[in-house]
């Protein structure tokens, strides 16, 4: 009976953290993580300098810091993770810019430091949360 109650407390814990939502790591405020749309990632995609990268796993926050932005994280085929902040809405977007350094280095998209930043509500969630799951977000 013993081992029953830690298994359910584990099964718990396991379903919370895997839960799609991660908190804002200067806040208690909870994140909406969101698979990032094809019309995102189409245009990630479209700037990429090396056409040989390939997406393998993505992740989308709104940013509550601006209107109409989403933090876009990719985690590319070499297994570095990038992040663009995208203009509009999942499904029509406008502006790209890179925010990290992975996403300047291997795009064309330009980086908006007076703009954007990885401190940025969305910026840091998504590539912690690429770099720490196994998610089953949109594949290529």
């Amino acid at each position: 009976m013993r081992h029953l109650n830690y298994l359910t407390i584990i099964a718990c814990f396991l379903l919370l953290s895997c839960s799609g939502q991660e908190q804002n790591s200067g806040t208690n405020e909870q994140v909406n993580i969101e698979n990032a749309s094809p019309k995102q990632l189409e245009g990630v995609k479209y700037g990429l300098k090396d056409k040989t990268l390939t997406i393998e796993k993505s992740c989308a926050v709104k940013s509550k810091d601006f209107e109409e932005v989403y933090f876009v994280g990719i985690k590319l085929s070499n297994g570095e993770i990038g992040v663009w902040s995208i203009g509009g809405s999942k499904t029509n977007t406008n502006f790209h810019f890179s925010v990290n350094d992975i996403a300047k280095k291997y795009s064309d998209y330009p980086q908006n430091t007076e703009r954007a930043s990885m401190r940025d509500h969305g910026a840091q969630e998504v590539y912690d949360h690429l770099a720490s799951t196994e998610n089953t977000d949109i594949k290529e």
